[in-house]
């Protein structure tokens, strides 16, 4: 973040300073108390359990040179700065900060594949612009604007992830960030709970075109059910898929070291890869050369950024452990992602016993048996042979498995992820092709440890 003075700071969130301190700029904002450090400026939010005014004393202890707050703060001996709404503040001086860079915004969302799509564009926009891009996944309401101070003096394009709980909240970023392009990556069921059902996901995840720039151009699904037939008049939608669409991919192949397919731009076709031997994973590359097309990369650039792209985190990580394949996709779960998971684990497992260690799904609310259902239903169908449940609705991935052709013994229930963890080894043996998968609450990674730890057969 590029220094601001606290005078021009307090302009920005129409602030009164009501107690001066020592340091007269900051470089940095945060909200957690924890983070705070030399050169911070602390804004005291107000949480649904927590009150950040409770904390901006820590913040000062530990560095913060100024607190935002609704009130004095005593012992704090730094800036203090008066507002209304300490939220609005926070959003009146990222929307400041990021007025003053001239440059191109990118920004995406969708019910899965955010996180990867945004650091593959990055990538491919790297190759020739200067990129900040959104740090893990700091994409809800309070992230966002955390994000746009990461901005830079030299930065030439940025890519900013977009989450969402409840309606209303993507609007409210893209409206801050104002978006030359924008992408919705797909509309699933994760947050069906909050929000009711799949068209109102789908109502959500569209809020991204409100802060669209006018004349901009939203990349959108095309072989989504919901955006074959999406029209809009007010700016240019790109429908990219693999079935349907504007720009689509072709001839692919995969393996257990990736996806290998071809587009077609503009009357010319062209070659690609990804590391991960997905469907997924290649349309969120049909996303990111896109945009690379778009922002005016040449095909060696692009094939470069995806070639250098690494997925981050427990995303579909595919590694030899133990005399044993192991596919380690716990970061997160939803039905779309894992029926796709479990049908990579039937194409790169051939011949092989195929196993799927297969933790709960959240945020499904009523939706959840029916899901878990299916994706039982889904390993029987893609030949699991060995099926390890653990969680809620773990015996809902057992019933519709076993309804669906695989032997009840073959079904496994595990009442607490602790005794899946001691005994998960022992199920395995030489050549198992074995998937692990799960939502983010699970943190289903202490079972791929385990696996990795279990010994040599």
């Amino acid at each position: 973040m590029n220094s601001i003075g606290i005078d021009t700071l307090s302009k920005m969130i129409n602030g009164e300073i009501i107690r001066r301190g020592k340091e007269n700029e900051v470089s940095g904002v945060v909200i957690d108390s924890r983070l705070a450090k030399k050169g911070s400026v602390f804004f005291a939010l107000d949480g649904t359990e927590l009150d950040g005014h409770d904390f901006a004393l820590s913040a000062y202890k530990n560095g913060a040179c100024a607190v935002v707050v609704k009130r004095e703060i005593e012992g704090a001996d730094c800036f203090q700065i008066k507002v209304e709404d300490t939220l609005k503040a926070l959003y009146d001086m990222a929307k400041s900060y990021k007025d003053r860079f001239d440059i191109p915004f990118v920004a995406l969302t969708g019910s899965a594949g955010k996180t990867t799509t945004k650091d593959m564009t990055a990538s491919v926009l790297s190759k020739k612009y200067k990129t900040m891009k959104t740090i893990g996944n700091f994409n809800s309401t309070t992230g966002v604007p955390l994000t746009l101070f990461n901005l830079e003096q030299g930065d030439e394009i940025a890519v900013v992830e977009m989450g969402m709980n409840h309606k209303g909240e993507i609007e409210k970023i893209s409206e801050l960030v104002e978006p030359d392009l924008a992408m919705i990556t797909n509309v699933g069921v994760t947050h069906i709970e909050n929000l009711g059902s799949k068209e109102n996901i789908f109502k959500a995840k569209t809020e991204i075109t409100k802060g669209l720039k006018k004349g901009g151009t939203l990349l959108v699904n095309g072989d989504d059910e919901f955006f074959k037939d999406y029209t809009n008049d007010e700016f240019n939608v790109v429908k990219v898929g693999i079935n349907h669409g504007d720009f689509r991919a072709a001839d692919i192949l995969y393996s257990s070291k990736g996806a290998k397919f071809m587009v077609d731009y503009n009357g010319k076709n062209y070659t690609f890869c990804t590391k991960i031997p997905a469907k997924y994973s290649v349309y969120n590359a049909l996303f990111a050369i896109y945009t690379g097309f778009h922002f005016g990369l040449n095909y060696e650039q692009i094939k470069e950024g995806l070639d250098d792209f690494m997925p981050t985190g427990n995303r579909m990580k595919i590694e030899e452990v133990n005399g044993i394949t192991l596919i380690d996709d716990t970061y997160n779960s939803n039905p779309e992602a894992l029926k796709e998971a479990l049908g990579l684990l039937n194409r790169i497992g051939g011949n092989n016993r195929k196993v799927a260690v297969l933790g709960d799904m959240l945020e499904l609310g009523e939706k959840s048996e029916e899901e878990h259902e299916a994706c039982g239903k889904a390993a029987a169908e893609n030949g699991v042979e060995l099926l390890l449940a653990c969680g809620d609705y773990a015996m809902h991935y057992i019933k519709g498995a076993g309804e669906n052709g695989m032997d009840p013994g073959k079904a496994l229930y595990f009442f607490e992820k602790n005794y899946l963890v001691e005994e998960v080894f022992d199920f395995l043996k030489e050549g198992d092709f074995v998937l692990v998968k799960a939502s983010r609450g699970m943190k289903f990674e202490d079972v791929v440890d385990a696996i990795k730890k279990g010994g040599v057969f």
